[in-house]
């Protein structure tokens, strides 16, 4: 009896962890992402292969729901904590695109959008901006199809608040600060 429970125990553990690998290799390659505006204008975020424009996503992490990975993504790559609003189905099957809010407002200087927060500013992202669709085709964009099929919904997309500034605060987060003073450091 004893070993029966064993067996059957081990059994349920392994189906279990199964079940999670399955869930884990089925995420791994989706993706997701936000598509944030203001005032008619979509937030894009240069980096990645060949320094494109994109929008803020990336790949899902084990167990992550998308919704989590767009999430995510976008704290990562623009320091931006976001609500999803909505799905949106744009024909897209490789990624998962939902229509997104910043919770706070976005220090804007000339369309280009403050970053000095997000964590993987240098590595993943160089810059951001606010962009119309005139713009948008002047871009070296990552996917072009897809950003420029985001302006036919324009009608749905959440108007996020945005705050004017004459420029952005030279001081960086104190880990960031903290890391560029050691990479000074060892670099001499």
């Amino acid at each position: 009896m004893r070993k029966t429970s064993s067996t059957l125990i081990l059994a349920i553990l392994s189906i279990l962890h199964l079940s999670n690998l399955v869930q884990a290799s089925e995420n791994s390659n989706k993706a997701a992402g936000c598509v944030i505006s203001s005032h008619g204008r979509l937030l894009l975020v240069q980096g990645g292969p060949g320094n494109k424009w994109s929008l803020p996503a990336g790949y899902a992490e084990a167990r992550e729901t998308p919704e989590q990975t767009a999430q995510r993504e976008t704290f990562e790559e623009t320091g931006l904590t976001v609500n999803i609003i909505k799905s949106i189905d744009t024909g897209e099957q490789q990624v998962r695109l939902f229509i997104c809010a910043s919770e706070n407002a976005l220090q804007v200087s000339s369309n280009r959008v403050n970053l000095l927060k997000a964590p993987h500013l240098g590595r993943e992202t160089i810059q951001a901006g606010f962009f119309d669709a005139t713009e948008v085709e002047a871009l070296k964009l990552r996917f072009p199809d897809q950003v420029l099929r985001l302006f036919e919904f324009k009608e749905v997309w959440q108007n996020s608040a945005t705050e004017e500034v004459a420029y952005f605060s030279d001081r960086l987060p104190y880990v960031q600060d903290l890391e560029l003073f050691w990479m000074n450091k060892l670099a001499n």
